[in-house]
């Protein structure tokens, strides 16, 4: 009795606003399900992309209402990233691979590229040829210059024969047709490791792992420029 008390009591005092906008939950309902990534046109904001840990990437045109999926014949199910073209929304790309490393996730198998809006897709950058990571976990396109690409992610090619590729951050100035392992980088760059802890370069070099005893070079999962660098 004195639990229920105290969560009417905590309802009533924390009550939201007046016009404050309320959020509910759409989906989905299990674990197993859990959506990874989000990717919006900014033309149309109704029409979004989603991926799935375990499910492929789905589309919706009415706000997220209804879902249609788009992934059907590709190699592997599990997406950690999407990212939109910025001049050009029938352009994504699609990290594979979830870089939560939970027990139930899996690795990909590299980055997928649509030129129509996700009817049909390409494996673009595979693990195996460009050595990226295989649990991609962000994907950032320049906007003054689309054919600047970076990705982070989580890898263990260098201690796991079933894993391609090694984390960290890779950047593309060929639209993703090659890659480079960036150790440093002369831009201000943030990354958020695994572990949920925001680290803040001022020389442009990676955040170091909060753990001991990882793979080197283990890499972000999320990361940012800073406006004015490139």
């Amino acid at each position: 009795r004195t639990l229920v008390h105290e969560r009417d009591r905590v309802d009533r005092a924390l009550a939201p606003a007046p016009g404050t906008a309320q959020w509910e939950n759409i989906g989905p309902t299990n674990v197993g399900g859990r959506v990874t990534c989000l990717a919006c046109d900014p033309a149309r904001p109704d029409h979004l992309w989603a991926g799935a840990a375990g499910g492929g990437v789905w589309q919706s045109t009415d706000a997220g209402r209804t879902w249609e999926p788009l992934w059907h014949l590709q190699n592997v199910l599990n997406i950690g990233a999407l990212a939109i073209h910025p001049t050009n929304p029938k352009i994504l790309y699609c990290g594979t691979g979830e870089a939560n490393l939970s027990a139930d996730s899996y690795a990909g198998v590299g980055l997928y590229r649509t030129t129509n809006g996700g009817k049909t897709w390409q494996l673009f950058a595979s693990c195996k040829k460009t050595g990226i990571p295989s649990r991609i976990g962000v994907i950032a396109i320049d906007p003054r210059d689309p054919n600047h690409i970076r990705i982070g992610g989580i890898g263990f090619g260098r201690v796991s024969p079933q894993e391609e590729g090694v984390g960290g951050m890779y950047t593309s100035r060929d639209a993703g047709k090659s890659w480079t392992r960036e150790p440093s980088s002369p831009h201000k760059t943030i990354g958020v490791t695994r572990s949920s802890f925001i680290r803040r370069s001022r020389n442009g070099s990676l955040p170091p792992s909060p753990r001991k005893g990882r793979a080197p070079g283990s890499g972000a999962r999320r990361m940012a420029e800073q406006p004015g660098s490139s």
